[in-house]
């Protein structure tokens, strides 16, 4: 072999095994590193948002309540969450009279009584409200729940009674979202006419009573027979506790 041929096998063969050093022969690669649109039955199919879910739950409960009304209960339940708001601030719970359940109460209740032990008071005022948000709903054996996110800015802390010191909150504007539970009874369901947007009435006076009320205030009947007595039963920062 003469010097140029042997010069001429050497440079060809050196580059032969630097290529084949570097091929995919000797590295690791996934098995779906190229795989093209029919593979992605492998990937993991995107969870439903909540809101649709809530849709479709809504249809459910349409069917044993055919006169339910998403806008008049949000409605409602927006008024109910803003009394909610106000009886915190007036740290008097007793004040949401039969638009609350015992727990929700029994909650309030307690911290109302925390802070008056240590001597704070409560600030809630200043509060806008964006449109609430029907964000799930459950029936079951015992009752109908719908959870309702409420966001929106409001003034809210609690301040030493003696010099007004800020414990917890800020006196400044701040954002939040929350999420209320409300509550009836399972097999309750909505009048016509609430359901349209109109009020309830006293079957025994005929006066014009608000959802929730359980006894008419110009005639003092009994009116467990509204039937679209929604309760606020939990409110927190989170929508699973």
């Amino acid at each position: 072999m003469g010097l140029l041929n042997f010069i001429a096998w050497l440079i060809n063969g050196n580059s032969s095994s630097t290529v084949r050093a570097w091929t995919s022969d000797s590295i690791d690669i996934p098995p779906d590193a190229f795989s093209d649109a029919g593979g992605a039955a492998t990937a993991e199919v995107p969870a439903t948002p909540m809101w649709q879910q809530a849709k479709a739950q809504i249809a459910s409960l349409s069917t044993i309540d055919p006169a339910f009304s998403e806008v008049a209960f949000l409605e409602q339940a927006t008024k109910t969450y803003l009394a909610a708001l106000q009886a915190e601030n007036d740290m008097n719970p007793s004040e949401l009279g039969d638009h609350a359940t015992a727990h929700f109460v029994d909650q309030l209740t307690q911290r109302v009584t925390q802070w008056q032990s240590a001597g704070l008071v409560r600030h809630v005022s200043d509060v806008r409200l964006d449109s609430p948000m029907t964000f799930k709903v459950s029936v079951d054996g015992l009752q109908q729940l719908i959870t309702v996110r409420f966001s929106g800015q409001a003034l809210r802390y609690t301040a030493d009674d003696s010099n007004c010191v800020v414990t917890d909150g800020s006196k400044q504007p701040a954002l939040f979202t929350e999420f209320a539970v409300f509550v009836r009874p399972a097999g309750t369901t909505t009048p016509k006419a609430v359901g349209a947007g109109a009020p309830a009435h006293c079957p025994s006076c005929g006066a014009p009573v608000d959802p929730g009320v359980a006894v008419c205030p110009f005639c003092n009947t009994p009116l467990t027979g509204t039937g679209s007595n929604w309760q606020i039963d939990r409110l927190s920062a989170s929508p699973y506790t």
